[in-house]
């Protein structure tokens, strides 16, 4: 054998390795789009108090309701994932909010304009938010207020070229609506205006922005969240932010005028979980792993061979931000090609058609997706008690670039 098959050969070993049992951030050299992936995998990620102070800028309530688990989503590599939670062990509910997770400031300036946030998530099955809650998302803030100065603002409307934020998180209607709720957007930006007069006009909480046929997931299992923000021209209606569950585009707002200087970035991204007043004798908990920040559409991460699989992946071809047809969340990923029955026992089905399966939108419309709104259409609005500091948190996993 020459020296260039030689070569070439020792490049397919080692990629075939590499592949093998690779947790999806351990493939991130192979990403350049990705600008931060952590899947709770480091060697150091043990929950002590070096791990999330070395990881993250803050994080809420480590160790007690931060923490990391063994235990991780069946079909997606991976050993741990991160574990918060907010416990109510009293015969009332609690009179003030909770918060649990970790957060990240990205830096003042930064070089994006649009970015992408994936994670996925997981409900306890007996989950009950009560009347509010907030779970994360994503904001912008100027950088002569970077970090600080723009948090704490909850109930305050931006002026234009200070700060924005949207979170994507379920609204319960008051409880009205299957648990954790209602899917969709809670977004503070200058011409907000569905929630105001509190008592000024400027006085506002966030608008909310869902689907018209409501999205749902179901408790105690896996589903794979991300979002959008294009930011657009300042002074203009030509932002917009768009929502996927399991791969499945859910809603596109369009119409937004995020900012009024382009020195307003994206510069905060955060996970966390938010009870406003918990509801007596409960312990509401949400697992996550395997979060990515991106400049492009991520997707659902790769499925593990051989196993079942039990969680929204993609076994064959590559993600797709307007097809989820290669989703699956059941059968088997045998050398990236899906069938029903274990590997080495059945003919694997190349139609992948098991996707239509998941339990994503199980209690909702499957033509939800793909959903249009713009921001000057009056969906429903939250008003939040003045206690909440509203703050669209951010969080560090692996620097790439």
């Amino acid at each position: 054998m020459n020296a260039r098959k030689m070569l070439v050969s020792a490049i397919l070993i080692v990629s075939i390795a590499r592949m093998a049992g690779a947790t999806e951030c351990e493939l991130a050299g192979d990403h350049p789009e990705w600008v931060f992936c952590h899947d709770f995998e480091a060697g150091d990620a043990d929950g002590s108090d070096t791990y999330w102070s070395d990881y993250w800028n803050d994080t809420y309530g480590a160790p007690d309701r931060t923490y990391l688990i063994d235990e991780t989503m069946a079909g997606v590599e991976g050993t741990q994932c991160m574990r918060l939670q907010v416990v109510n062990d009293t015969s009332v509910e609690l009179t003030s909010g909770v918060s649990s997770g970790p957060k990240k400031f990205l830096g003042d300036v930064v070089s994006w304009d649009d970015l992408f946030f994936r994670r996925y998530v997981r409900f306890n099955a007996d989950f009950h938010q009560g009347n509010f809650m907030h779970l994360g998302g994503m904001g912008a803030c100027h950088p002569d207020d970077y970090p600080w100065a723009c948090m704490g603002h909850s109930g305050e409307r931006p002026v234009g070229d200070d700060r924005f934020s949207s979170n994507l998180e379920p609204w319960s209607s008051y409880q009205s609506l299957p648990w954790p709720g209602r899917w969709g957007f809670y977004s503070y930006y200058y011409e907000m205006h569905m929630d105001c007069g509190h008592p000024g006009p400027d006085d506002c909480y966030g608008d909310m922005f869902s689907p018209q046929t409501d999205a749902f997931i179901t408790r105690g299992d896996w589903h794979v969240l991300e979002m959008t923000i294009h930011p657009g021209t300042p002074n203009q209606t030509d932002g917009s932010q768009a929502f996927w569950i399991d791969g499945e585009k859910i809603l596109t707002v369009d119409g937004i005028a995020w900012r009024t200087t382009d020195e307003l970035r994206i510069n905060k991204v955060g996970v966390y979980l938010y009870i406003h007043n918990n509801p007596a004798n409960t312990t509401n908990i949400l697992d996550v792993d395997n979060v990515i920040i991106s400049l492009n559409y991520v997707g659902p991460a790769p499925c593990e061979d051989s196993v079942e699989l039990e969680v929204p992946c993609i076994c064959e071809g590559t993600p797709d931000p307007e097809d989820a047809s290669n989703v699956v969340n059941s059968g088997y990923c045998c050398d990236h090609s899906w069938q029903s029955e274990p590997c080495g026992t059945g003919d694997a089905d190349a139609d992948s058609d098991s996707d239509s399966d998941s339990d994503s939108d199980s209690d909702s419309d499957p033509d939800a997706g793909s959903g249009e709104l713009s921001a000057g259409d009056n969906s429903c609005g939250c008003h939040a008690p003045g206690s909440l500091s509203f703050l669209s948190e951010g969080l560090l996993w692996t620097i790439l670039f």
